[in-house]
């Protein structure tokens, strides 16, 4: 992976390990909470994710684990992970089924990133399918961040009831503003370094 100049070689592989690092807790709070709206592996899959990035983001001298090594631990992650989703689709866990795709894809964009190949169709569909993830994740924190509650009004709701409609709702119910925040994360660093390759 190279870097496009002397600022931003620093400076943004810099500020990404401190949101990973970020993301790493409250990914790691998601997986020991008590919030049942996700599978517990979707966040053990990320708590992976962000351990992973971090190590690519590193300066070379610092990667004390060998690239391969990586490779094969996102290989297998990447089957569980479409094992689990194939198999919640047909026992019509869906969202449970959903949850597991995205981190199928996750760690197949992990594989690519880490591996030698590089070819310019597929790193623009990932990119394309991470600026979607990122924008989608960044709606719903400015979703919740533009709330404003009369104050006659405020406790009425709880904050956990939906507003919006259709899936964002289940996502606006389901998912923590850190969480959402931690995913946005991720895919930022996802973006930055697909285009970085």
């Amino acid at each position: 992976m190279h870097h496009h100049g002397a600022g931003d070689a620093v400076f943004i592989p810099d500020l990404l390990l401190g949101l990973l690092a970020v993301a790493t807790v409250v990914h790691l709070r998601d997986r020991f909470g008590t919030d049942r709206s996700r599978p517990r592996s979707h966040a053990s899959g990320h708590v992976l994710m962000a351990v992973g990035m971090a190590f690519m983001l590193l300066p070379p001298g610092w990667r004390f684990v060998p690239a391969v090594a990586w490779e094969v631990v996102f290989v297998v992650a990447g089957a569980y992970c479409l094992r689990t989703a194939v198999l919640e689709w047909r026992a019509g866990a869906w969202t449970s089924a959903l949850w597991h795709g995205e981190l199928m894809v996750g760690d197949a964009a992990m594989v690519y990133m880490l591996g030698s190949l590089d070819w310019a169709p597929l790193t623009a569909l990932l990119l394309a399918y991470f600026v979607v993830y990122a924008a989608a994740f960044g709606g719903l924190l400015l979703w919740r961040g533009v709330t404003i509650e009369l104050p006659e009004h405020a406790g009425a709701i709880p904050p956990t009831e939906a507003r919006p409609r259709g899936g964002l709702a289940v996502l606006y119910r389901t998912m923590s503003t850190g969480s959402a925040g931690a995913h946005l994360a991720m895919a930022a660093a996802m973006v930055y370094m697909l285009t970085a390759r």
